[in-house]
């Protein structure tokens, strides 16, 4: 049977993953970015080291020392991250500012993921884990009018209607769109202070690097037994908490 999917799914292949996956794996494979961005900074140091040393032996020094700054800094910076989330402390005073930093890893996460053969689907699975973690951080949190709900309209009856009763219960404006770019227009209509969301991965990711710095988005990833865009299920009580907590209640 032929199944329409959206186009962050054109590349499908018919395969079925449980992509479920810990936020220590996106952490874990950046501190392997890091790595091999510091065996890169090593290596151009030692290139160009000789011709620096003929212009002045101090401006060899001066730039090992800035090496060593950058390398220090990185994995001080992702070890700090790692540290937050894990304990829900903010070590870095100001956390959420640092999700620009993260989302910029991505690709390169991404790029050493594949060598493991971990799929980019759990790569993202593993960074809306971490990014919710650090959302989770910051205990801010809003009126019902100034949150809504963003739902997949490839989603199962009858978790559709558990959803919806739920946003009922809580008096939360929902949306059931097509896809990533239809949430995406509601988000620049409406305005919404934050924003619970129910999707794939790519789609996930996709709209939470575009609305990072407009709206605070709590993800919550389907499952797709039956493969993308058809008859999803979520989890309802991860649901539910997320909805709990942007609300200021307890989860």
């Amino acid at each position: 049977m032929n199944v329409l999917v959206s186009d962050e799914w054109k590349d499908w292949k018919g395969e079925v993953e449980d992509t479920d996956t810990s936020q220590i794996v996106f952490l874990l494979l950046s501190f392997g970015v890091f790595a091999v961005f510091s065996v890169f900074l090593l290596f151009a140091e030692f290139l160009v080291a000789p011709r620096i040393m003929a212009l002045h032996t101090y401006a060899v020094l001066g730039l090992r020392i800035l090496i060593a700054v950058a390398i220090v800094m990185m994995f001080t910076w992702i070890f700090l991250i790692a540290l937050s989330a894990t304990t829900g402390i903010d070590f870095l005073f100001g956390l959420d500012r640092k999700l620009y930093g993260i989302l910029m890893l991505i690709p390169y996460v991404s790029g050493i993921a594949k060598r493991f053969k971990i799929s980019k689907d759990r790569v993202a699975n593993s960074f809306i884990k971490l990014h919710n973690s650090i959302i989770r951080i910051r205990k801010r949190f809003y009126k019902s009018k100034e949150v809504i709900v963003l739902l997949p309209r490839c989603l199962n009856k009858d978790v559709m209607k558990r959803i919806i009763s739920l946003c009922s219960r809580y008096n939360l404006q929902y949306f059931v769109l097509a896809g990533g770019e239809a949430a995406r227009e509601i988000v620049r209509k409406l305005k919404p202070k934050a924003a619970v969301a129910v999707a794939c991965e790519r789609d996930l990711l996709s709209g939470i690097r575009d609305t990072a710095s407009k709206v605070v988005v709590l993800g919550i990833p389907n499952k797709r037994p039956n493969g993308p865009c058809r008859d999803t299920i979520a989890n309802i009580i991860e649901f539910e908490k997320a909805i709990r907590f942007l609300l200021g209640m307890n989860a």
